[in-house]
């Protein structure tokens, strides 16, 4: 009782805090305020609080709510009398712990704070090209001699809508920067890089793969090409070869059961271009018998493929940290599923299973995009 009353008020005021800037925001704390509630737990405290966020996020100012201190937290969990219900308990305990991870958090180089925000800080990223016009319609350079083929260039969207349902208007901002500054889990200092060295402070890298392709001639080599010039040419092709394959009238049709797919890693291009086909499992492991063949047309298979990840359309998520935990979440319901570490030994607790996995799915998460965003 006291493990189920500190995860949902523990859940209840991570999520209050987290979510006060989202689209939705005056509306889903009456909807984390309502769950409490579903969940047998009185929402009459939490119903305040959500009503005064939904009036904040209505306001025109929508000023940066405070986030919970953790010591006043501290003390109401630890002076708590002996005769405390498990619930009273469970419920300071969850507060208390929700404050000291929005404050752990807080200063974790991700901006929470600045609401993510880097526009002002040149040292992070100082965009050098002028922005992209549109004149009727028509894209092209408010600067066409000072444009740098290598460097970031805002283009004007006008109105425009992001997948998260986020309008903005003019020109979007260089977005999330600061990836390299931010705290990771398992990576570490010998896996970080800094220009000009760490006396420098940034710009950081994780596993930095070293320079993309560059359009154009080598710095100090005259009129000569960069070496990576052929490369930076290929890679734009490449996007439309791979923009190719999204034709459902071609007549090429795959086989996409596990009997042709997933044995080994998938590569488009390789296939498009060689007709090198991956190679599936000979057999289903529970039947003993092969799996029947799934034809489709190749265009539907990788514009569904290509949807999924890139905005998770089936279950409306935004990004692939969501959808791997919609993946873990879908096969751990499977009638045959059993709740082992590493499918061995003894058959752990449900709730502690989950919360365990879904924790190395998120921290997986965090430091693929630490290192790779």
């Amino acid at each position: 009782a006291a493990r189920h009353a500190a995860i949902s008020h523990g859940a209840f005021a991570l999520l209050m805090y987290r979510f006060q800037f989202e689209l939705n925001a005056d509306e889903a704390p009456l909807l984390f305020a309502r769950t409490l509630g579903a969940v047998g737990y009185d929402n009459t405290t939490a119903g305040t609080a959500a009503a005064a966020a939904v009036a904040a996020a209505k306001s025109t100012t929508r000023p940066l709510a405070d986030a919970p201190e953790v010591a006043p937290a501290k003390d109401e969990f630890m002076s708590l009398p002996p005769s405390t219900t498990m619930h009273m308990f469970g419920a300071a305990a969850g507060r208390y712990l929700a404050a000291a991870l929005i404050e752990h958090f807080a200063n974790d180089g991700a901006r929470e704070r600045e609401r993510y925000d880097v526009s002002l800080d040149k040292s992070v990223y100082n965009i050098t090209n002028t922005h992209l016009l549109r004149p009727n319609g028509v894209g092209v350079s408010s600067a066409p001699d000072e444009y740098h083929a290598n460097a970031w260039q805002r283009l004007e969207v006008g109105n425009f809508t992001d997948k998260g349902g986020r309008s903005i208007k003019g020109y979007p901002p260089f977005t999330t920067p600061q990836w390299g500054d931010v705290t990771p889990f398992a990576l570490n200092a010998t896996d970080r890089r800094c220009v000009g060295g760490a006396a420098m402070g940034r710009p950081c890298l994780y596993l930095d793969p070293g320079a993309p392709p560059r359009w154009g001639p080598s710095s100090g080599s005259g009129s000569s090409r960069s070496d990576t010039h052929s490369l930076f040419i290929s890679n734009y092709t490449h996007v439309a070869v791979m923009a190719g394959l999204l034709d459902n009238e071609d007549g090429v049709v795959w086989d996409v059961s596990a009997g042709a797919l997933g044995a080994r890693e998938h590569d488009s291009e390789r296939d498009a271009q060689h007709g090198d086909r991956p190679r599936g499992h000979p057999v289903n492991p529970y039947t003993g018998a092969p799996y029947a063949p799934v034809r489709v047309p190749r265009g539907d298979y990788l514009r569904v493929l290509t949807e999924f990840w890139a905005d998770a359309v089936p279950i409306g998520g935004q990004t692939p940290g969501t959808n791997w935990h919609w993946l873990f979440a879908r096969a751990i319901e499977h009638r045959s599923f059993e709740r082992r570490m590493f499918g061995k030994g003894r058959v752990i607790d449900r709730l502690q299973y989950d919360v365990k996995a879904h924790l190395a799915i998120a921290v997986a998460a965090h430091d693929a995009a630490v290192a790779a965003w």
